[in-house]
């Protein structure tokens, strides 16, 4: 759940961000500043630099291996690095910075808006208390009560992924 839960997000967050903090945001702790990798699970490790982390999959236990991936090619490869990093630095980070690979996906955080394929990933945005940052979702079959007030607060929030526009919409700044 926790990687089709990150695909959707971060497959379909890759818009351009703002570069200014929203309200309450708040800088990496300095003391994780150049740690170095640390390991909380098999799945996926974390490496602290001075205002970015990277996110590493595990070569051998993730993989884009469901027929999900909106790209067919996709299927069967290694799941990108993670690149994020913290809003309002002066310069962002690139391919040639210390522990960033070529192949690595660059996100601003917090993340400021999101579009969510599937209802999945909704309960963590309910309990993180940030579905003001969604603004496409798919509520076909989505029984949150606070979920389907956001189509009436928040009118075209939803669209069905099948839908032949899904991507161009979830991608419009």
């Amino acid at each position: 759940m926790f990687l089709r839960w990150s695909l959707t997000i971060l497959a379909l967050c890759t818009h351009p961000m703002q570069s200014t903090c929203p309200v309450g945001a708040k800088p990496f702790p300095s003391s994780k500043a150049n740690l170095g990798q640390i390991n909380y699970a098999n799945l996926f490790s974390i490496t602290y630099y001075s205002n970015y982390k990277v996110i590493e999959y595990s070569s051998t236990l993730s993989s884009y291996n469901s027929g999900y991936h909106p790209e067919q090619s996709m299927k069967g490869e290694k799941i990108q690095p993670f690149v994020l990093y913290q809003c309002g630095i002066t310069r962002r980070p690139t391919y040639s910075d210390i522990g960033i690979s070529p192949t690595a996906r660059f996100f601003e955080i917090p993340i400021q808006k999101a579009a969510l394929g599937w209802g999945g990933p909704l309960p963590f945005f309910e309990l993180l208390s940030v579905t003001e940052a969604i603004n496409l979702v798919d509520l076909s079959y989505i029984t949150s009560p606070c979920a389907q007030l956001l189509e009436n607060c928040t009118p075209g929030i939803h669209m069905p992924n099948s839908n032949a526009n899904w991507s161009s919409t979830a991608n419009k700044n």
